[in-house]
């Protein structure tokens, strides 16, 4: 059976043990949208009121995790409740941020389909079209940069389930190999 195109984002799974919830703040002055499954960074700075900024991960990025949810905006001219954020609207963001998360992310199969030959090594994010409606990201893996080499995801193995198989567009459990709080690189 072939796999179905439909990107989801980062999907949690069923672990409870790899949640940690963050509110972060995402300024009105970013003209990108955000939505649930979004791979997110930081943005260098906070509010007034000491809660830190993050924008939207692209390929590249260290990630500081994904969108889980969205604080009800009151702001006269936002969609109040909105489930994501328009862009240039300033909003508060839910982020997962644990280091050790595992995430279901869907594969691109731009350039080829992954292949069972990589599990274990690491790939960079690439996003598609979201969905408004639901306020789904497309954020998925991107087939044509895995490698060995470092990147931005660690594909741990194919989502085990029975309208999931390893061709074009295929589910796997993926963690951040890349995480801007414990890779211990430069600051942001």
């Amino acid at each position: 059976m072939a796999n179905v195109n439909a990107p989801l984002g980062a999907r949690r799974t069923m672990a409870d043990d790899d949640v940690h919830l963050e509110i972060f703040d995402v300024p009105a002055s970013d003209g990108t949208a955000l939505y649930v499954g979004d791979a997110v960074k930081s943005n260098g700075t906070g509010t007034a009121g000491g809660i830190p900024q993050c924008i939207r991960a692209e390929a590249g990025n260290k990630i500081l995790g994904f969108v889980r949810g969205f604080v009800p905006s009151t702001t006269a001219g936002t969609m109040y409740g909105a489930n994501y954020r328009v862009a240039n609207t300033n909003r508060q963001v839910l982020v997962n941020t644990h280091p050790m998360q595992e995430i279901e992310m869907m594969e691109d199969a731009d350039g080829g389909a992954l292949a069972v030959t990589n599990i274990g090594q690491n790939a960079d994010i690439v996003y598609g079209t979201a969905n408004t409606a639901l306020g789904l990201s497309a954020c998925m893996i991107d087939s044509s940069t895995a490698a060995a080499a470092t990147a931005q995801l660690r594909i741990l193995k194919l989502v085990q389930a029975p309208d999931n198989a390893v061709s074009a567009y295929g589910r796997y459990l993926v963690r951040i190999n890349e995480h801007e709080r414990v890779d211990g690189g430069a600051g942001v």
